[in-house]
C-alpha cells in the first residue's frame, strides 16, 4: 500500500515550482533516508514499497522523477521500467536506478530501458544532489 505523500518542507517560490519525485524501494530505511534527504528541496515525495505499489501510484500520478531500486518483491524495477516506457503518458519520465547490482548485464539492461542514471548502493545524499538539482533547474515537467 502506498505510503503517505509528503508535503514540501520548503514552500515553492514562483521561480522554483514544485516537482514530484516517486521513490520506489522495498527497504523502509532507504525510503525514509531518501524522504528525509529530499526535504531540503521544493519537491513533493511519494513513497512506494515495490514496483507493483509504484505502478498503482502511477495510475494517478505523473512524477517528474522516479528513483527506483531494481530488486524488489511483487514487481522488480526492470519490469516497472518496461511498463513505464510502454505507457504513453509516462514514457518520458526520468528514472534513476538505485541498486546494489553491480553486474554489467543489469547495468546495460537498465540503460537499455532508458534510465537517466544508475547509482550504486549505498547511495549518498551527495550522489543524489546533482540528479535532483538538474531536475529542479529544468523548466519542463512530464505532466
Amino acid at each position: 500500500m502506498p505510503e503517505s505523500t509528503d508535503v514540501p518542507q520548503n514552500p515553492p517560490t514562483p521561480d522554483a515550482p514544485t516537482k514530484t519525485l516517486l521513490v520506489v524501494d522495498d527497504s523502509p530505511s532507504i525510503r525514509t533516508l531518501l524522504r528525509i534527504s529530499l526535504r531540503k528541496y521544493p519537491v513533493r515525495v511519494i513513497l512506494a514499497e515495490d514496483g507493483l505499489d509504484a505502478w498503482e501510484i502511477l495510475q494517478d500520478e505523473t512524477p517528474d522523477l522516479i528513483l527506483m531500486d531494481l530488486m524488489m518483491p511483487r514487481m522488480d524495477g526492470l519490469t516497472l521500467l518496461d511498463k513505464i516506457r510502454a505507457d504513453d503518458r509516462l514514457a518520458g519520465t526520468r528514472c534513476v536506478v538505485l541498486s546494489s547490482r553491480r553486474d554489467d548485464e543489469t547495468y546495460h539492461a537498465a540503460f537499455g530501458k532508458g534510465v537517466f542514471t544508475y547509482l550504486l548502493k549505498p547511495v549518498s545524499v551527495k550522489d543524489l544532489e546533482p540528479v535532483v538539482q538538474e531536475l529542479l533547474d529544468s523548466d519542463t515537467t512530464t505532466a
